[in-house]
């Protein structure tokens, strides 16, 4: 794993808090990783890339819609490793995105379908049909959570286990980051997850039985929602640490921090905070960041 990017490094860092005071705690810049490769998909993508070369694969197959992170790293992964990939594109309809520019650029072959099919990423069948379509690939579920991922998020708490701390707060989607960080974990550390949409039901249960704690109030409703008090906390964050932030996941993640360091259900000097990367997703939403520099390179 770390053959490929560099160890990330943790920083010392101020969290607003809804006072107008300031929280100090530290936080680790998966942000950081790499060039093109960013954030928590670093550790689901590559173990992923060493089975597929091993298996001889011609590719890697995956899901996504059209500002999909995961879609985003894929497509980097594959241009730098020199591996075919194929996103399979949940199609909206809107003009072709700027995740989904990048993509095509780096090689990935485009498949959209409409959302009632794309509703059907778990079917056997369909995954069979696309099989059929695309011999030889080797297909890598939304998200990129297998597996495969969690073996790779699981070197990621192994090296969190090293520093001086007893919580790691990360935002939650699928759950595989927070499953594999707290597997790798030492004992008297936790795993924090802030879920980013409702309804992840299943994926909360599982991180309940290994221990972790699940955070359900700071999704705002959905994966692209965020409130003014959201947007405020990352404004505030961003001008006093010079931190980038994407909307999607750290910002939730990091309206939790705010929320529960004020409220004193974590203690801000011995918790970590996770940047899981995706400041690609900042393109996505003009109405709250305004473009900075070049996003696509996920700097």
């Amino acid at each position: 794993m770390w053959q490929h990017v560099a160890k990330p490094r943790v920083e010392k860092i101020r969290v607003p808090l809804p006072d107008d005071t300031w929280a100090v705690t530290q936080m680790l810049r998966l942000d950081e990783l790499h060039v093109l490769m960013s954030g928590n998909k670093v550790f689901k993508l590559l173990p992923n890339i060493v089975a597929a070369k091993a298996a001889g694969a011609k590719g890697l197959l995956t899901f996504g819609g059209a500002f999909s992170n995961h879609i985003h790293a894929t497509a980097a992964a594959g241009h730098h490793f020199n591996i075919p990939t194929i996103g399979v594109i949940r199609d909206t309809g809107a003009p072709q995105t700027p995740t989904l520019k990048d993509a095509v650029l780096w090689g990935m072959q485009l498949h959209r379908v409409d959302r009632q099919t794309y509703r059907r990423r778990h079917d056997p069948e369909w995954l069979e049909t696309l099989q059929r379509q695309y011999p030889g690939f080797m297909v890598i579920p939304e998200g990129g959570s297998n597996d495969l991922a969690l073996q790779g998020c699981c070197e990621l708490g192994e090296y969190i286990a090293e520093l001086d701390i007893d919580h790691v707060l990360l935002a939650c989607g699928t759950g595989a980051t927070a499953r594999g960080v707290a597997l790798g974990l030492r004992a008297n550390q936790q795993v924090h997850a802030v879920a980013v949409l409702p309804g992840i039901t299943r994926e909360i249960e599982a991180l309940s039985k290994i221990g972790a704690v699940c955070w359900e109030n700071y999704h705002a409703g959905g994966y692209a929602t965020l409130t003014d008090t959201i947007r405020q906390c990352v404004t505030n964050f961003e001008a006093a640490n010079a931190i980038r932030i994407d909307p999607v996941y750290t910002a939730k993640m990091l309206w939790a921090a705010s929320d529960l360091f004020h409220k004193s259900e974590l203690v801000a000097e011995r918790t970590l905070l996770v940047h899981t990367g995706g400041l690609q997703g900042r393109r996505g939403r003009p109405d709250v960041f305004a473009p900075q520099g070049n996003n696509r390179a996920c700097t």
